[in-house]
């Protein structure tokens, strides 16, 4: 099934200064009300996690209280995640030409992407690839 999706800018430091808190804070309610890392603490919704967050400062001072016990993961190692998180510096991409076979098994078999969507973005892939050779060729003996 599709569904259509608008994307909403959202932009961090005027969304910090109408909620009156830090980066970090944010990312502590996220963690209380779950991410893709965690599962939230039943219960407690984006106003909850805001006043608790408020109330306490951060998650470290959370854990003291019987909200620790609740956790199913290590809130901290989650927070790691987002405010220290693994950035790889030494890479190297290369480019080469796309495999249709690979494509479908990475988004249909590994992410559940509609097959008949990923295919008819392939053949556009293809298509363009064609024709941008067509007229590299024309360019040159045209």
């Amino acid at each position: 099934m599709y569904i259509e999706v608008s994307p909403e800018v959202i932009e961090l430091q005027p969304l910090l200064r109408e909620l009156g808190v830090t980066q970090e804070q944010l990312v502590d309610i996220g963690i209380l009300i779950g991410t893709d890392y965690n599962v939230g603490i039943k219960g407690i919704g984006p106003k909850k996690a805001l006043e608790l967050v408020r109330e306490h400062g951060s998650i470290k001072q959370l854990i003291k209280t019987e909200l620790g016990e609740k956790f199913e993961v290590d809130p901290i190692e989650v927070r790691d995640i987002f405010l220290k998180p693994d950035v790889a510096t030494k890479y190297e991409l290369k480019w080469g030409d796309p495999d249709p076979e690979r494509i479908k098994e990475f988004l249909c078999s590994e992410h559940d992407f509609s097959e008949s969507r990923v295919q008819t973005g392939i053949d556009r892939l293809l298509k363009g690839q064609r024709e941008r050779e067509q007229v590299s060729l024309e360019k040159w003996f045209g």
